[in-house]
């Protein structure tokens, strides 16, 4: 290293830092689980330990992350299952010599998770046009409080916890009743937003663009955080 990229260094700039040596081929799994199950467990049981002896061979690592054990229920209940997956996804990008991302893709579309945050304006859109539509809102203000401390401003999704404590339960018979209603409060909760938003776009005050973010799925996030990581590097 010259004395040069030392000063830079002392500076503060690390940018002047060799790359730093990897030996590891990480790759994150990335599927709808209901119907690719047998080839996930295929995977598993024939096809990654064969790449694990190659790789051991080659003086590499190989490691897989799959999430249908990865996320904890305090994750789930804090509804970061998506940001957990996007970091796993982006560390793999970093840490991985070779291919860091495998996609099974089939004909469903997978499991679309509700906005973590909705900003000001446009939840308060929400109660407006709701209030001209007769639309009751209340089960809105229920699940989203106003974060006046986050900049900008934003609703956010409160805890699954906040009104159904069993959902982390250890007693599977709490932690099942909870479980459930949580679902059907959910469920309800997403039509809601659906609902909003599909008139926002009918009366021009919300862009196709935005409204599709309150309907991509998991999986689709997944994918798109992959294309603009190659957008990045192009």
């Amino acid at each position: 290293m010259s004395e040069d990229q030392f000063r830079k260094i002392f500076a503060g700039d690390f940018s002047v830092l060799p790359p730093e040596e990897r030996n590891i081929v990480r790759i994150f799994l990335s599927s709808t689980f209901g119907d690719f199950v047998h080839e996930r467990n295929r995977l598993a049981k024939d096809v990654f330990p064969v790449l694990q002896s190659y790789c051991q061979h080659k003086g590499l690592e190989f490691q897989v992350i799959d999430m249908r054990w990865g996320v904890r229920d305090e994750n789930i209940s804090l509804h970061l299952t998506s940001d957990v997956c996007i970091q796993e996804i982006q560390n793999c990008q970093r840490l991985s010599l070779g291919l860091s991302f495998l996609a099974l893709l089939g004909d469903r579309y997978g499991y679309i998770p509700l906005l973590s945050a909705i900003p000001t304006e446009e939840f308060e859109l929400f109660l407006t046009l709701a209030d001209a539509h007769h639309v009751d809102t209340s089960l809105l203000s229920v699940w989203y409080k106003l974060d006046s401390n986050a900049n900008p401003p934003v609703y956010q999704l409160q805890p699954i916890t906040t009104y159904f404590p069993d959902f982390t339960s250890t007693k599977k018979r709490f932690k099942q009743q909870h479980s459930t209603m949580w679902q059907n409060e959910f469920e309800k909760l997403q039509n809601l937003i659906w609902q909003l938003a599909e008139i926002a776009v009918k009366e021009t005050k919300m862009t196709l663009e935005r409204f599709h973010l309150y309907k991509q799925s998991g999986d689709d996030d997944e994918t798109m955080q992959l294309v603009g990581a190659m957008k990045c590097r192009l």
